[in-house]
């Protein structure tokens, strides 16, 4: 979806806002929504913006997204697994070294994968630093 077809969309459901305002909220949800900053926001991008992150830190929700990583069921997440599943198709980060980061990042014991305690504690930290940016963005809007 492109910056255009999100403002057409605002236009129909929020006609009472004055066009202004409306600009201003779809500028602050695209430049949320557009993770990987192309002018797009894909459907990965929209699920992780609509995301009810109160729900996300259920142990059954949490599994769930690291069976999903964990392909071969060896309860870790390696480099080649998260570049399986995030990066397919994706030509900007299919540099290894990237993926290796982010295991590093996460991995607390440095055996090279992420742990499902790993995983919980990174999605933890992950939620709390986006409810952050979530307040700073509101406060920000407000003071406006």
């Amino acid at each position: 979806m492109t910056r255009e077809e999100l403002l057409f969309g605002f236009r129909k459901i929020y006609s009472h806002l004055k066009e202004s305002d409306l600009i201003k909220e779809v500028d602050r949800a695209f430049s949320k929504a557009d993770l990987d900053g192309d002018g797009y926001i894909d459907f990965s991008e929209w699920q992780i913006s609509c995301v009810n992150k109160d729900q996300i830190l259920k142990k059954e929700r949490l599994v769930a997204a690291f069976k999903h990583f964990d392909r071969d069921g060896n309860g870790k997440i390696s480099a080649k697994e998260l570049k399986k599943v995030l990066g397919s198709g994706n030509k900007k980060f299919g540099n290894d070294s990237i993926w290796k980061q982010i295991i590093k990042e996460a991995d607390e014991d440095g055996d090279g994968y992420i742990t499902f305690t790993e995983f919980t504690k990174m999605m933890n930290q992950f939620l709390r630093a986006s409810e952050f940016i979530d307040r700073l963005t509101v406060q920000n809007s407000l003071a406006l």
